[in-house]
């Protein structure tokens, strides 16, 4: 068993209570990424809204890992009370390896509670009066994806990785006047060195 503190890097970092080879649970500080400046807005509708700020979020990831695959689910608040939102993940992974090549699909649903998704997504009515654009109050927002993540080990230093992820709004989201289509499509790609 593997306890204490832990930092991934660019995500976050925590404290780990449970670290066994079937199962880990942890308390975490993490960067919520959505974000929104108005100066790049594609139109001055959507330059006269509010920006919308990224945060760090807190809160406990539970990863068990099965027979059939691993099963993860986390919970975060905002810290920073950008937003007063309350997040939730849930997820099934499968982890398949030929050799250095690691092949990790993997299905799951994002939840955000009403403040959170009104503060990403939303138009009040100061922002209606100056846009023009309609007023959009929705309620909470549950966002389903799929992403394929892959690795390759050309030594025990250094890997090509990528993922692409495919995530699918639903109504609450792709309706905002702020939101040009129903789904989204995410490709990363990179080289690590492990020091």
């Amino acid at each position: 068993m593997r306890k204490g503190i832990y930092t991934e890097s660019c995500t976050g970092s925590g404290y780990n209570f449970i670290n066994t080879d079937t199962q880990l649970f942890r308390a975490k500080l993490y960067y919520y990424t959505n974000q929104y400046s108005s100066s790049d807005g594609r139109n001055s509708a959507m330059r006269s809204l509010n920006s919308r700020y990224s945060t760090m979020m807190g809160g406990f990831t539970w990863l068990y890992i099965s027979p059939v695959g691993a099963f993860s689910t986390t919970v975060g608040a905002d810290t920073l009370n950008n937003s007063k939102g309350v997040t939730l993940n849930v997820s099934y992974i499968l982890l398949q390896q030929w050799g250095n090549f690691t092949l990790v699909p993997e299905v799951g649903v994002d939840w955000s509670n009403t403040q959170n998704t009104r503060y990403y997504y939303g138009i009040t009515d100061k922002e209606s009066e100056r846009s023009g654009l309609s007023i959009w109050c929705p309620n909470d927002s549950y966002v389903p994806y799929l992403q394929l993540a892959m690795n390759y080990a050309w030594s025990n230093q250094w890997n090509t990785w990528g993922e692409i992820t495919g995530r699918f709004y639903p109504s609450t989201i792709s309706n905002s006047p702020m939101v040009n289509k129903h789904d989204v499509t995410e490709l990363t790609v990179g080289i690590s060195y492990t020091f």
